[in-house]
């Protein structure tokens, strides 16, 4: 294991146990217990085990920086996607569901033109 950042340490322990055994190997507990970090510290970089599985994977097709940016970029889309999503499922946001996803949308794109651009 090099010395890289958190994240990094984690995508290669986990991408370690995946070939060496296999998916259901990988959890958060053990990952982190082999990094020496906490299982819920591992949310802070990767918000499930199958966002880290998938970066695991992913590994061995992209460089750790791109694979980094690449995950950056990706919760920058999902989160605010989700945030929306949470909103309407409450109630807050009062609009028919046509009106909703065009929201969705236009929010996403911008956030996508956003990423492409930088």
């Amino acid at each position: 294991m090099s010395d890289r950042s958190t994240a990094g340490r984690i995508v290669d322990v986990a991408r370690r146990i995946l070939v060496e055994e296999r998916a259901e190997a990988v959890s958060m507990r053990r990952v982190g217990d082999a990094v020496g970090v906490t299982a819920m510290a591992i949310y802070r970089h990767f918000p499930s085990r199958d966002a880290l599985l998938r970066a695991a994977a992913w590994t061995g097709r992209v460089s750790s920086g791109g694979l980094e940016e690449r995950m950056a970029a990706a919760m920058r889309i999902t989160s605010s996607a989700q945030g929306l999503v949470q909103q309407y499922l409450s109630g807050r946001i009062g609009m028919d569901e046509a009106d909703f996803r065009a929201l969705c949308h236009r929010s996403t794109g911008r956030i996508i033109r956003g990423v492409a651009a930088e």
